[in-house]
Formats: structure tokens, sequence, C-alpha cells
């Protein structure tokens, strides 16, 4: 394999990879939004997204909730003020396993 062809697959690779998290991503956030409680303003779920960062050798998905200052409360419960939580975005994370093992599976496989 000449150089040309193998810095062609790392490319293809990488671009692979990226799109996967991509959709890994946005299944995420789909999933944490349907998920997470709704209040009287739709603040929590409105606000709850995800972001993908890329680099050379790895893709880094974060998903959670900005500008809400009550949203580790509701997601991780208060005993002080007896608050139950509410994990819905590690539920998402959690109940998806397969479904990304899947999509990893099928968008990395060589074409």
């Amino acid at each position: 394999m000449s150089k040309f062809k193998f810095q062609q697959a790392i490319k293809d690779v990488r671009s692979q990879r990226e799109k996967v998290a991509n959709e890994i991503s946005m299944l995420l956030e789909r999933e944490s939004k349907m998920r997470s409680p709704v209040g009287e303003t739709g603040n929590l779920r409105r606000n709850t997204n995800s972001e993908v960062e890329h680099n050379e050798n790895q893709s880094d998905i974060t998903v959670g909730t900005n500008n809400v200052e009550y949203a580790e409360v509701v997601h991780e419960g208060s005993v002080v003020r007896n608050i139950t939580a509410q994990p819905y975005i590690r539920d998402s994370i959690e109940q998806n396993q397969g479904t990304m093992q899947q999509m990893i599976a099928k968008g990395m496989t060589p074409k």
C-alpha cells in the first residue's frame, strides 16, 4: 500500500468516527430531552443539548443542560430538599448502550 493510500485510509476512518460520534450525540440529545421532566416552563428540556469535540485520535460527546441552575438537583436529587433523583441524562446513556454499540459497529465497518 502506498503512503498516499495509507494517509487516505486514516482520513476515511477519522471521518467515519466523527460521523458516528455526531449521530450518537444527536441520539443522546433526543433521548435526554424526551426523558427530562417537564415543569411549568419546559426550561430543563429546552436547554438539554449535546456537543461533540473531535481531535486527532478521539471524539468526545457531552450531554447536559446549560444555564439551568436546578438541573443537577433534578438529575441527582437532594436529600436535604427531599427531592427524588430523576437521572434523565444518565438513563438515556445507559438505556441506549446497545443502540450506540450497533451504530459504532455499522458506522465503522469498512466500505
